[in-house]
């Protein structure tokens, strides 16, 4: 069953906030810290189980030192047209990456 876009979106904003912690080398917990937001929930919205607000992620990308567009999904005009191919092109690519 292919997610619906709304889902994989949440789940690559969640990747993206995971990636830029590991590439600055900040914990969790710093990351809680640094935006003023729980642990408990980046960790849930890190890995697509809540949606975060556009509050919050404005906070972590102040935290992290990073425009708020590199938190979020590149939309393209394919994407607007066709949001169940991005979605199968980005669980594709997901479940490859997790095979690495």
């Amino acid at each position: 069953m292919i997610p619906k876009l709304k889902e994989v979106v949440y789940l690559v904003v969640g990747q993206k906030i995971a990636e830029l912690r590991g590439e600055k080398n900040v914990s969790l917990d710093e990351l809680a810290k640094k935006s003023k937001i729980e642990a408990q929930t980046l960790s849930y919205a890190e890995v697509g189980r809540i949606k975060l607000s556009l509050v919050q992620l404005i906070e972590i990308a102040l935290a992290l030192n990073v425009e708020l567009d590199a938190l979020l999904p590149k939309v393209s005009k394919s994407l607007l047209k066709d949001g169940e191919a991005f979605a199968r092109e980005t669980v594709a690519a997901m479940l490859q990456n997790m095979g690495k």
